[in-house]
Order: structure tokens, then sequence, then C-alpha cells
């Protein structure tokens, strides 16, 4: 127990001894983890001891912030406990309050974290044999909007658990499901990502399938911000945020060859921390030569990984 506090008690000294550097936390010493292995500079996004501490959590088990908007479109807000498997949430305003039964006929749509639900109704679920019709309202999470199209998931839960994802363009009222056969999926699929022709034929090609929507969504959205050369925006967790005020990084994407994409990410200041290709962005799978930098520019350390898994590391030090 004494050397997991010195441990601790070493890092919290050394966060404030920099506390007055424009970079917070970017060189805080070093130290050796149980597993003798040397973490040098400041903590890596992608580092991956062989022995870890999981701690899990599931984002509305418990009550969590978050608001919806009722029938009149009124925005309240409050704390959320859902579940994607069930068809209504409980709400309260605050911790003393007592917790009501919110379902979908009472409101129009709610937000918890940095996900988003909405209602969507008369659409197909696709079982192993047969195709049903949901005629009723269903709460859905909005996987992300690009141009005219909306994406969404919707998890139906009764005899056993269907996942649904779907699409709605802005010019009709009409809920596409994406079909799980595979066959039908690379025909169906193709022009709602033919923006990106290199993606289009690749689903043509099934080299994709229904369950890689948020993949395909994702891709499909960073093309286009590359095409008008726009900035991702991250906060300080690294979670995408559209709200550039709060944001403490950012990366840009500099090129794009078949489907890999050069990403160069940034502090707020605009402080290079890291550049590196990616194929896949959900979650992120790594291709190519990455390089990370100190505050000046200088490479500090430099990773090369084929299909995701790394085959050399090399750290430059002062």
């Amino acid at each position: 127990m004494k050397q997991y506090f010195l441990l601790i008690a070493f890092i919290f000294f050394d966060q404030a001894s920099f506390s007055q550097s424009p970079i917070i936390n970017y060189e805080i010493g070093y130290y050796f983890d149980i597993n003798d292995i040397f973490i040098q500079g400041y903590f890596e996004r992608d580092y991956k001891p062989e022995e870890r501490l999981n701690v899990k959590m599931v984002l509305g088990e418990d009550f969590s912030p978050g608001y919806y908007f009722d029938s009149l479109n009124n925005k309240v807000s409050g704390l959320i406990n859902y579940s994607q498997t069930k068809t209504s949430f409980n709400f309260k305003k605050n911790e003393k309050d007592i917790s009501k039964e919110i379902k979908p006929k009472d409101c129009k749509g709610y937000v918890i974290g940095l996900d988003s639900f909405t209602l969507i109704s008369d659409f197909n679920i696709f079982r192993v044999l047969a195709t049903s019709t949901i005629h009723e309202p269903q709460f859905a999470e909005v996987i992300d909007q690009i141009g005219n199209l909306t994406f969404y998931k919707n998890v139906h839960a009764k005899e056993n658990v269907i996942i649904t994802y779907l699409v709605r363009s802005d010019t009709s009222d009409k809920l596409i499901s994406f079909p799980n056969n595979i066959n039908k999926f690379s025909e169906i699929a193709p022009p709602y990502f033919a923006d990106f022709d290199v993606l289009e034929n690749k689903i043509k090609e099934k080299q994709f399938t229904n369950n890689d929507i948020p993949v395909l969504v994702k891709i499909l959205k960073y093309y286009l911000f590359y095409q008008d050369n726009k900035k991702i925006f991250y906060n300080s967790s690294w979670d995408e945020i559209e709200d550039t005020t709060s944001s403490a990084y950012y990366a840009k994407i500099i090129s794009i060859k078949d489907s890999i994409f050069e990403m160069n990410y940034y502090y707020k200041n605009g402080t290079p921390i890291r550049k590196g290709y990616y194929y896949s962005f959900y979650p992120n799978k790594k291709h190519g030569e990455f390089l990370w930098y100190y505050p000046d520019g200088t490479i500090r350390k430099k990773i090369n990984y084929i299909k995701n898994e790394k085959k050399s590391e090399t750290t430059f030090y002062r």
C-alpha cells in the first residue's frame, strides 16, 4: 500500500510543479508500472498494459445529468436513468426528487451526456426469419447528421435484442432500415455514402455489413470535413464535440489515400501533439507511421503500425 501511495503522491506533486506550463501535464517525469514497464512523458491514450485495472461504468445505469423535451417541446432538465433496451426512461429534477417514468408519448426526445435520442415510428426491423414493422413510437439514438441525412440506432428488446440502423433524408419522412443480409445491404446502402466513392465501392464489394454503419458514418463525415477543410474538435476527455469554445484539442485531416486518413492533432493553442494514419474511427484503427512531438515540434516518439498492431517503437529523448 505504501508503494502505491508514494506513486500517487509523486504524480500529483509533479503535476503541480508544472502547473505554470501552457501545456498542462505535458511532461510529468516517469515511473515504472506494476509490469516493470517504463512510462515516460505524459500519459498516452493508446498505452495498454499487460494487466489492467478495469472499472466498468455504463452511462445511464444510474441517474446522470440530462434533459428531455416534453410533448409541447419544452426543455426539462434534471437527472435521467435509461436503458436502450427499454421503451421509457426515469427522470427526476434533482437527487432528492422522486423519479417518474417518461414514455415516448410524454416527450419528443432526450439527451444524456453526448448522446441524443429521438422518437421514430413505422420502421422495419429484420429478424432471422422475417421482417417486422414497428408502428408505435420508439426511442432511437441519433448517430449523426450528415448533410440532409440523419442516421439512427434503435434497440428493440422483447423476445431478444435486435439492433437496427436506420437513415432518413430531410426531404422524406420515410425511415430506411439497413438490412442485416449482406447482399441486400450492399444494394441498399451505397447511395447513402456516394459522396465518398471509395467507401461506396467498398460497400458494393461487400467489405462492410449493417453492423458497420457507425464506422461508415464516421468515415463519410470525416471525408466531408476534409473536403471543406474543417477541424475536428475534442473536449479534455477526447470526446468529439461541436462546441468549439469548450474544446481542449483539435485535429486536421491532412490527406486521404484510398480510405486511409492522415491526421494531425493539436492542443487548442496550436501546439502539435501527434500525427498518424487511420483506416477506421469507430473505434480508431491505425496503419502506418505515428509521430509524437515535444512542445517545440521536435519528434519524441515514433511508432509503426500494421493493421492496428504495433510493429516497432522508437523514443527520442532530450
